[in-house]
């Protein structure tokens, strides 16, 4: 069994991918402080839902430490976008039962690939990180660095119109290559 296929693997390729996606954001922003804080506690309340599974209101502002009105603009925000959904009711002993909010698996996915030459394997992944597709092809080792690309994009389409997820639904692709690194 590849690294890739493991559920370790595909548990944490949505935070990674999540993360990268926040720090370039960052990185690209000028000294906007608001813009700053909303992305950071956007992900601070994303985090939070995907480290628990299914959260009600009551649970992301004490799990957060972020204001009401913040977490249900967020909250609002999340749905609007498709990340998060709600996903039932939790059980209270009086009173109404809260909403709980979960990551929406259903809507967008994470997309990796490995290199082990001659093997090359693919997964795709949904928000929680469960395994949707995986796929394993055999580049030959003398194969050029552009024929290598041309077979691994060629891989990528095949992967994408096997496993009948949009294009558009994927949100990010990790690759990983051996190689020597001079430290």
């Amino acid at each position: 069994m590849s690294y890739l296929t493991t559920p370790l693997f595909c548990a944490n390729i949505y935070k990674v991918f999540y993360k990268i996606h926040v720090c370039r954001y960052i990185c690209r922003m000028n000294t906007n402080n608001a813009k700053f804080l909303r992305t950071a506690n956007r992900y601070i309340v994303l985090m939070a839902i995907l480290e628990h599974s299914s959260l009600t209101i009551e649970e992301m502002i004490r799990i957060t430490n972020l204001s009401r009105p913040t977490v249900l603009e967020i909250l609002k925000n999340l749905t609007a976008d498709g990340l998060v959904t709600k996903s039932g009711k939790a059980a209270t002993a009086v009173g109404r039962q809260p909403v709980t909010y979960s990551i929406n698996d259903a809507h967008f996915f994470a997309m990796g690939i490995d290199t082990d030459f001659p093997e090359t394997h693919l997964a795709i992944s949904n928000l929680s990180g469960d395994l949707i597709y995986s796929s394993t092809k055999m580049i030959p080792i003398d194969t050029p660095a552009e024929g290598i690309v041309a077979k691994l994009v060629e891989l990528i389409e095949y992967s994408i119109e096997d496993s009948g997820i949009a294009r558009e639904e994927i949100i990010g692709l990790g690759l990983g290559a051996p190689a020597i690194i001079n430290a």
